[in-house]
């Protein structure tokens, strides 16, 4: 005996409980977005605008599979043990979403886990004597930045030269300075795997590279001309909206000589076999003597809190 219904479920990434409402309404969603795929395959896009990014939500649900939208996803079903997350606009083809939206120069893919049992969350709802409405926020667990377009790779790649050397930030391309041994081929920022037979696209959040080089990034994006600044810009862009109050917090406790366990991050990168005390380019600045010879950036002496 098979089970048509598990079946089903299954392959729409739906609950496994999921009403028979439910499931009638995203088979008519499955056939929609297949007409759609027909029609689109018959008519490619012309019109390209300006470079911009997509922002893409995978949902990896506990019971197999998963599945991606363009829109942030909500809870549909929710209970002490488990909460399932759904969304809208789903994409179910991302080569045939970015062949028809040639604009977009990089995806930004942020992973949730849904209908994981907590029960340790669950005792601490039981104990608060109410149970508390599940978040989305709470059940993401990771995002990293996919580079789609090979203009804004090159580009990426020769802002590593120009501003990236001596700290560990994303190999961009295999032509890489061969004497930056921090342009490695592995992130511990969110425990991503690089693969040394090719140039690798995906940049992890939380971005500690950008912070530390912020203020040459920007400077160097200055002097490029408009035609040339249009992707890295787009790009900085997101990151800087994406990063800001972070940043501001860690800047506020580092003018005042404090960290927190949490941010002690933005000021120790675990380098091969030693540790690397980093400190902002705004700190080295004040580094240099009246007259102009670099001196050692002195170590900021941090209060942990």
């Amino acid at each position: 005996m098979i089970g048509w219904q598990y079946e089903i479920c299954h392959f729409l990434q739906l609950d496994p409980n999921a009403s028979d409402n439910e499931v009638f309404q995203e088979l008519q969603t499955a056939s929609v977005r297949m007409e759609e795929a027909e029609r689109v395959k018959q008519n490619p896009a012309t019109h390209q605008g300006p470079p911009r990014y997509e922002v893409i939500h995978r949902v990896h649900c506990a019971f197999g599979g998963y599945a991606m939208y363009l829109e942030q996803p909500w809870v549909v079903s929710s209970s002490l043990f488990r909460s399932h997350l759904r969304g809208s606009q789903q994409l179910s083809n991302t080569e045939l979403y970015l062949e028809r939206n040639k604009d977009v120069v990089f995806l930004v893919v942020r992973e949730y886990q849904c209908c994981v049992q907590q029960p340790s969350q669950t005792m601490n709802r039981y104990h608060l004597g109410k149970e508390e409405e599940t978040q989305p926020a709470s059940m993401l667990r990771g995002e990293h930045i996919d580079i789609v377009s090979e203009d804004l790779r090159s580009r990426l790649a020769s802002l590593s030269t120009a501003v990236l050397q001596g700290i560990p930030h994303p190999k961009f391309s295999n032509f890489d300075d061969d004497e930056d041994d921090l342009a490695s081929d592995h992130s511990d920022e969110s425990n991503a795997s690089y693969h040394n037979d090719r140039v690798d696209a995906t940049v992890c959040y939380p971005y500690l590279w950008f912070y530390h080089r912020r203020f040459k990034i920007s400077e160097a994006i200055d002097h490029l001309e408009d035609i040339d600044q249009e992707s890295l810009s787009v790009f900085c862009g997101y990151i800087h909206d994406r990063m800001s109050d972070e940043w501001a917090a860690v800047d506020s406790l580092i003018s005042k000589g404090e960290i927190t366990a949490e941010y002690i991050k933005y000021i120790y990168v675990s380098l091969l076999t030693n540790s690397l005390v980093l400190v902002s380019d705004r700190q080295r600045s004040q580094a240099r003597s009246s007259s102009g010879h670099p001196k050692t950036a002195p170590k900021p002496k941090s209060r942990l809190l």
